[in-house]
């Protein structure tokens, strides 16, 4: 790093030479890639961007003070799709599943289970996932889940398909949900992570505040399974 004196200087950080010193001697000792990332996590140790923003550097690539906040808005984003659509937003589909699904309320109770249920088991596997791939991937899985639950509700004609299209939706919001955000936001945010969770959380309040009304017109214009095209489309752009 510069050094605080002198800005032409280079200096040796300590706190950062003694992670290198640690990772050279994971390395040493057999550790691959993979499990030496897995340890540095497990031990609460930022990635090298992280530590960089978090000192007041933006690494030669990013504002330090903005690039969080960017971090902070695409976490917002995706709770929108994963919590907000597939949880809050989706209630406004329960009434055209009957009338336009052909379900019944005994069926649509069982396809909101199947969410539940579903939702509650990937957040048991949402943590050994992101310790086989990055957090990046694993968001990527989540938001790509979700866009293919809308997909085939906008063309199940059967009871099964409906639920097959909700187990997508569950893992979805399993994968995507707070687990992951909390891990991404633990990262990137040394100070200010109570704020930017807060923010993080409140993309689920907007699905209700923005996405409801916006969704209850587009059914009652374009129909329910236009709607859910429009969603996938949404998510996959």
């Amino acid at each position: 790093k510069k050094s605080d004196t002198d800005k032409n200087l280079w200096v040796i950080d300590e706190t950062a030479a003694e992670v290198v010193r640690k990772i050279f001697k994971l390395c040493i000792d057999g550790y691959g890639p993979v499990q030496i990332a897995r340890i540095l996590t497990e031990q609460g140790i930022p990635t090298p961007t992280a530590y960089a923003l978090s000192q007041g550097r933006d690494n030669g690539r990013h504002n330090a003070k903005t690039y969080r906040w960017v971090i902070c808005a695409a976490c917002t984003l995706a709770l929108f799709c994963t919590g907000g659509l597939l949880v809050t937003g989706f209630n406004v589909y329960t009434p055209y599943l009957i009338s336009e699904g052909g379900l019944t309320n005994s069926q649509v109770s069982v396809v909101l289970m199947v969410r539940n249920l579903l939702t509650l088991v990937s957040m048991f596997l949402v943590v050994p996932l992101i310790r086989k791939v990055d957090l990046r991937m694993n968001m990527t899985i989540a938001i790509s889940m979700a866009a293919v639950s809308f997909a085939l509700f906008s063309v199940a004609g059967s009871f099964l398909m409906f639920c097959l299209a909700m187990v997508l939706g569950g893992l979805a919001y399993g994968l995507g949900g707070m687990v992951s955000v909390s891990i991404i936001i633990r990262r990137w945010f040394t100070e200010h992570d109570g704020l930017a969770l807060g923010i993080c959380a409140a993309g689920t309040g907007l699905s209700a505040v923005i996405g409801a009304p916006v969704l209850t017109a587009l059914v009652e214009e374009r129909g329910m399974r236009c709607s859910f095209r429009m969603e996938a489309f949404f998510m996959v752009v």
